[in-house]
């Protein structure tokens, strides 16, 4: 999972992918201290979003992601974000768009999945509990 903007919700995406034992988990931003936190917080990678060579240390790292997260809104990061996928790869847009966004047409094409969330699609009757036993289970950071 490559995550893009490493604010409080792409640091609760990234905490996430973590419980659900995901192998390579990739977090990208423009702030340092942002991505050291990400790091901190379970993620195997981290890169800097203003690197030219980004896509093809996204390569690297993950061949085609299975699942890309934008938090950001910017429709130049959610187009990266689109192009790291693998062919029926999902991407999750978190941030609102922040300008008019294109669509490269191979992500249709290639039976992708762009979708939106509101609230995490979360029902908080069922989430709470869960996040409350895997924190009961040591499974969050804490400041110990």
């Amino acid at each position: 999972m490559i995550v893009f903007g490493t604010g409080a919700v792409g640091l609760s995406a990234i905490m996430a992918a973590r419980v659900a034992v995901a192998a390579t988990i990739v977090a990208i931003d423009v702030r340092p201290a942002r991505l050291d936190l990400a790091r901190g917080l379970g993620a195997t990678h981290a890169f800097d979003g203003t690197r030219e060579d980004l896509p093809r240390r996204l390569q690297e790292v993950t061949g085609e992601a299975h699942y890309t997260i934008d938090t950001t809104g910017l429709p130049a990061v959610i187009a990266t974000a689109i192009a790291a996928l693998r062919p029926t790869g999902t991407c999750g847009l978190l941030g609102a768009p922040q300008a008019d966004l294109v669509l490269d047409p191979k992500l249709v094409l290639a039976g992708g999945n762009l979708m939106g969330s509101c609230e995490g699609d979360a029902v908080p009757q069922l989430l709470i509990p869960a996040l409350v036993r895997l924190w009961q289970q040591g499974r969050f950071p804490s400041k110990n």
